[in-house]
């Protein structure tokens, strides 16, 4: 479909099309076309018998793909800060200056009502409520594929923070010092400081390494705290 220039909208050609040009079986081609459809690069043409419209990739669905990926692939905590580190300081340097000052407020304003967890089930909301942070300062991204990526890692995360049911969330100091480094990064974006928020940013995840790598806790944890 890349090679032949078909875009959002286009419809394909019909299976026995299809399976005339690549000299393959049907069911081969069939199958081929339903994993197309299921990751959403085709759709079903309603009322035309093997026919399929040429979808669209949206930024959401490639996260879910992604983040699917990271779930199933049991990676460690660390392993996904590791990825954080390395594209998240570039990713705020990049919004430090561009950022509507409605969007600051809105970060700001979540903060604000980011009350002390006082329960397993609150830090995990907290939990999930901080990386839902670092997703929408991803969706501002000027780099779409950085975006994308960043955001990605963030709905692994939160992902993984359900799954625990909030059993190894004993990290209340932590979240503190998340929303802590929040606030200095949404003052630095404010004041359009792109090298302090890539350094915020920075500081920020490698201490969040260093509780991953278990310097903090008797045992490694499952889940860090943002």
């Amino acid at each position: 479909m890349v090679e032949r220039g078909f875009r959002a909208g286009d419809r394909t050609p019909d299976l026995a099309v299809f399976v005339q040009q690549l000299g393959m079986s049907r069911a081969t081609v069939r199958d081929a076309l339903g994993i197309l459809e299921a990751q959403g690069f085709l759709e079903a043409e309603r009322g035309v018998a093997g026919g399929w419209i040429v979808g669209s990739l949206t930024g959401e669905r490639a996260q879910a793909i992604l983040a699917d990926y990271l779930v199933v692939s049991n990676l460690s905590v660390t392993d996904i800060y590791q990825i954080r580190r390395l594209l998240e300081p570039d990713l705020v340097a990049g919004l430090a200056g561009h950022l509507p000052d409605e969007i600051i407020d809105d970060l700001e304003a979540g903060l604000c009502t980011d009350a002390r967890a006082a329960s397993p089930d609150a830090a995990l909301d907290r939990q999930i409520g901080a990386l839902a942070f670092h997703a929408r300062l991803a969706r501002e991204a000027r780099n779409p594929l950085l975006g994308v990526l960043v955001a990605c890692l963030a709905r692994a995360l939160s992902e993984k923070a359900a799954s625990e049911e909030g059993d190894a969330l004993p990290w209340a100091v932590f979240l503190r010092k998340g929303q802590d480094y929040r606030r200095l990064l949404i003052a630095a974006l404010r004041e359009g400081d792109a090298r302090e928020a890539r350094r915020i940013m920075l500081d920020h995840l490698e201490t969040a390494l260093h509780v991953a790598d278990g310097e903090e806790a008797e045992a490694r944890p499952r889940l860090i705290a943002e």
